[in-house]
């Protein structure tokens, strides 16, 4: 079986909407260059979109055009390696998960501590932010916490001092 056959078949098991990558195509070392050319030449014929370097997904079609997967599996991209979680989102996308505030941040704050995570999802675009330690699933809601009352101490020192008199 040629290589790009044995992608289409895995493709064609793939739901619409799903990102995949090369790992989940279950490509061999020496398949790799080939199947980057056959994933390319599906591109271009409009089978896969891109949704970033390595990673693509079946567009879902509906009566109002294509739809891009949702944006909660396109930002666990960036979040998860080889599936484990290196980084975590903060900022005004945090607070406002937390019900915090009311804003709807147009850019999200990624934070890690061995790389810096930038690129656009949708409408939004991923900033880079700071982790002082290792991100792991187990210390995320930890740093959660911690990134929750520096944001409440740096709000308390920004308000006129009389609000608080």
């Amino acid at each position: 079986m040629k290589v790009t056959d044995k992608i289409v078949a895995k493709i064609n098991r793939i739901d619409t909407g799903d990102v995949f990558g090369y790992d989940t195509l279950g490509l061999k070392s020496d398949e790799i260059i080939a199947g980057s050319k056959a994933l390319s030449r599906l591109v271009g014929r409009g089978v896969i979109k891109r949704a970033r370097k390595g990673y693509y997904y079946k567009p879902k079609v509906s009566l109002f055009g294509e739809q891009k997967p949702r944006e909660d599996a396109l930002l666990s991209l960036y979040l998860f390696e080889k599936n484990k979680q290196v980084a975590y989102i903060t900022g005004t996308r945090l607070y406002n998960r937390l019900g915090l505030t009311t804003q709807v941040p147009s850019s999200i704050r990624v934070a890690s501590l061995d790389k810096q995570v930038k690129g656009i999802v949708g409408n939004v675009v991923i900033r880079p932010a700071k982790s002082y330690v290792r991100v792991t699933s187990d210390t995320i809601k930890y740093l959660e916490l911690l990134d929750v009352i520096m944001y409440v101490f740096k709000l308390k020192w920004t308000f006129p001092k009389r609000v608080f008199s």
